[in-house]
């Protein structure tokens, strides 16, 4: 075999490589391949996708230059090229880079994709180029993901595009149904829209479909998704206590003193507001499978704040309940600060740890 036809055969197995998930493997076999032939302008490309894969993105920089070096409008080099920077943080180098792949190439979606991708913090560029994008390959689920995305960030941003973007991720899931990015974005949506049983849902779907790479980011939602319904489970307590503080409580004279205690229809409003209570517990959990509670169970457990949360309303309530029984408000009058200071001191815990944790991850 002539060492052309080795090195062609190299390269396509790199290529077969790359296409088949083997980074690494692609990686080393192209680097191989630049090492017996140094101007060959589409391994360097390749050399540059695989390590913008592997999250290598100064590799892929100087790869993505080696093939521009070569072939100075080659769309794949710039196109690498721009997504490397752009994660090495240097927008401007990206979409410089992106904007030149358009120029060479305006009838590739891909080269749209991109410059869609390094400008995503500027809608006014990112927008038209994925509209352009989806104009020319419609059926494209990435492309209708990271239109979806765009418009999510500019729904973080104030603005009223959270519909367009469930419709984005929607149309997403509908070309891809295992689409994990688009079902997670989708969940968060909901999410944003307090619609917690459908997030959960979502989420938990999402850990199921690709648990290696979104199995974090999944489990830190799926705790807020905890977190803010037990939220609700407080603020609900706190109304259960006033009513029966303000509706059902009354001083009674007894042996010369004045105690306050809870009347008959003070008890009516403990006892229908504590059903209400277990009722939207028990509506919550049968509102997930069985099969995810194990992971939400887990997302509580490392929650510091939410077992501490689930433990002052298990007291509140038993306190409600020991006032309906014995008909004395002592127990109510007790469950009311601890409802109101419980929450404070909570919300104060809870910035305290999200503090230290921002802390931890701050680079020296």
């Amino acid at each position: 075999m002539s060492e052309g036809s080795m090195v062609g055969t190299r390269l396509a197995r790199a290529i077969h490589l790359e296409q088949l998930g083997r980074y690494q493997d692609a990686r080393t076999l192209l680097a191989e391949e630049l090492a017996s032939d140094p101007d060959n302008a589409t391994a360097a490309a390749y050399l540059a996708d695989s390590c913008l894969s592997l999250g290598d993105y100064r590799a892929a920089a100087a790869a993505a230059d080696a093939a521009l070096r070569v072939k100075p409008d080659s769309e794949f080099g710039l196109r690498a090229r721009a997504l490397a920077w752009s994660g090495l943080g240097e927008p401007d180098t990206a979409a410089a880079a992106a904007r030149r792949a358009v120029e060479i190439g305006p009838d590739s979606a891909a080269n749209y994709r991109v410059l869609a991708t390094v400008t995503r913090s500027d809608p006014e560029v990112a927008l038209p180029a994925v509209t352009r994008a989806l104009e020319l390959t419609p059926d494209n689920a990435n492309l209708h993901w990271l239109r979806g995305s765009i418009l999510l960030q500019q729904s973080k941003a104030g603005l009223r595009t959270s519909s367009q973007a469930a419709a984005a991720f929607g149309r997403a899931l509908d070309l891809d149904p295992e689409h994990p990015a688009a079902a997670h974005d989708l969940a968060i949506v909901r999410l944003r829209a307090g619609r917690l049983g459908a997030a959960a849902d979502g989420l938990l779907r999402v850990g199921e479909l690709d648990p290696a790479t979104m199995g974090p980011l999944v489990r830190r939602n799926v705790g807020l998704i905890v977190h803010r319904a037990l939220v609700r489970l407080h603020l609900l307590m706190f109304l259960v206590v006033g009513a029966v503080l303000l509706f059902g409580s009354a001083p009674e004279a007894a042996s010369a003193r004045t105690v306050d205690i809870v009347t008959r229809p003070g008890r009516l409003i403990g006892v229908v507001g504590l059903a209400v209570v277990v009722a939207a517990v028990v509506l919550g959990l049968r509102s997930l499978p069985r099969r995810q509670w194990p992971s939400v169970w887990s997302a509580f457990r490392a929650d510091v704040v939410s077992v501490a949360r689930v433990l002052l309303l298990c007291v509140v309530f038993l306190l409600v309940l020991l006032a309906v029984v014995t008909g004395s408000a002592d127990p109510i009058g007790i469950a009311m600060p601890s409802v109101v200071f419980g929450a404070l001191a909570l919300q104060i815990l809870r910035w305290t740890i999200r503090a230290v944790k921002e802390r931890r991850h701050v680079p020296a």
